[in-house]
């Protein structure tokens, strides 16, 4: 009778264990796909600036309103993915801090296209080589700091998978031994 009481408290011991092992486990998950969904914000910034430039570039050589389209949907795809990465990084005093560096360069480099292409819809000839040279620099930066904030985001990934792979041996390690105790016991008292 002992052993089936051991037993089945061990049963219900490896229960909890395994319950809060899983529970870690979907958790440290979740987190894995948020640093996913971060990335990505990241990724399709950048896409986005470039899109907007690409389409700026286009229609100053061209004048044809065609690569306004780019431009126009890579400025607000960037807006867009910048205020989806502030979301989604409110919990990370570096990446706040990433984003107040980044929020004015996006504002800086998208006022300078709006400012080259509406000279160039007001019949300009000329590009404002300063502009032009500015743009690269503030590319650079951007870039930079893009790849900071996704060094930042590989770091925590890797201590996530760390945690998701923690949690699923300990889940996985309790059931295992547990069922063996609770076996054992069972054998043992069945024998007596």
């Amino acid at each position: 009778m002992i052993g089936y009481l051991a037993s089945i408290l061990i049963f219900a011991l490896v229960g909890a264990i395994a319950y809060r092992a899983t529970d870690d486990l979907v958790s440290a998950n979740s987190w894995v796909t948020h640093t996913f969904q971060v990335k990505s914000s990241l990724s399709e910034l950048l896409v986005s600036m470039v899109n907007a430039e690409t389409g700026e570039r286009g229609f100053l050589l061209t004048a044809d309103p065609r690569f306004l389209e780019p431009y126009q949907n890579g400025e607000r795809d960037a807006r867009r993915y910048f205020q989806q990465l502030r979301s989604l990084t409110t919990d990370n005093p570096r990446q706040v801090a990433f984003q107040a560096e980044l929020d004015p360069m996006i504002q800086q480099r998208l006022n300078a296209l709006a400012q080259l292409v509406e000279n160039k819809r007001q019949g300009a000839k000329t590009i404002d080589a300063a502009l032009l040279e500015s743009g690269k620099t503030e590319m650079d930066d951007m870039r930079r700091l893009l790849g900071e904030m996704n060094a930042e985001e590989d770091a925590l990934l890797e201590e996530r998978r760390a945690g998701a792979r923690q949690s699923g041996n300990a889940a996985k390690y309790s059931i295992l031994l547990g069922g063996l105790a609770a076996t054992v016991l069972t054998d043992r008292k069945s024998v007596v």
